[in-house]
């Protein structure tokens, strides 16, 4: 009797040591360093964005990345700079040469100060035409107000389809007041730390949208 009953303790542990050899392994990915449109600290803040949504995309453990020499290498083979934003052709077939499933390229497009908007609520109408409705918004520019929008554009290649499986652009915000980021004095540290919050902003977006499109390879 007591053999029986531990019976399905046991059969049940030894499910449990198979579960993790049933899971799906991490898929291999390439992540190129992203080009930079933009003015601000040149091509290496462009791969030092990558290195942040590969950061990101490790903690799930659902990919895994090739060195950046071998990535490097094969651009280089074919004439290639390191910080490129790669057509959907170009990025199989350097996938399939490093033998990834998935290519990852981006290109920051822009950092600019751009307006600010807020929306309040409308001033109510007089006692005789009032409505039982909440009153509509409308939108207030904040002279005094400013922010700082990041704009990132992405593409994901499955090599093993053939096929741009996303491309987009997601963005990041901060808004601060309208002189600070033109303050006299030394501002640059200031500066990049403004960047990288918003370029974090927009980097959880991007992972975000990573994950969701490549879940069918979990499948």
């Amino acid at each position: 009797m007591i053999k029986r009953a531990f019976l399905p303790i046991f059969l049940l542990l030894l499910l449990c040591s198979f579960l993790p050899a049933l899971a799906s392994p991490p898929t291999r990915t390439v992540v190129v360093e992203f080009a930079n449109k933009t003015d601000w600290w040149g091509e290496r803040y462009g791969t030092h964005t990558a290195d942040m949504l590969i950061n990101r995309l490790r903690r799930t453990g659902h990919y895994s990345f090739l060195p950046r020499r071998e990535i490097r290498r094969a651009l280089g083979a074919r004439s290639l700079p390191q910080n490129i934003y790669l057509k959907k052709d170009i990025a199989v077939e350097i996938g399939e040469e490093l033998g990834a499933r998935l290519v990852i390229t981006g290109r920051i497009e822009s950092i600019k100060v751009i307006k600010y908007y807020r929306y309040v609520p409308a001033p109510p109408p007089p006692p005789p035409y009032k409505r039982r409705f909440p009153p509509p918004r409308r939108r207030v520019v904040e002279k005094n107000i400013a922010t700082l929008r990041v704009k990132i554009k992405v593409r994901i290649v499955d090599t093993l389809r053939n096929k741009t499986i996303w491309e987009g652009t997601k963005s990041g915000d901060v808004t601060f007041p309208k002189g600070v980021l033109y303050r006299p004095g030394p501002k640059g540290k200031w500066m990049a730390d403004v960047a990288e919050r918003i370029v974090n902003e927009a980097l959880d977006k991007i992972a975000y949208e990573i994950e969701k499109r490549t879940e069918y390879l979990r499948k």
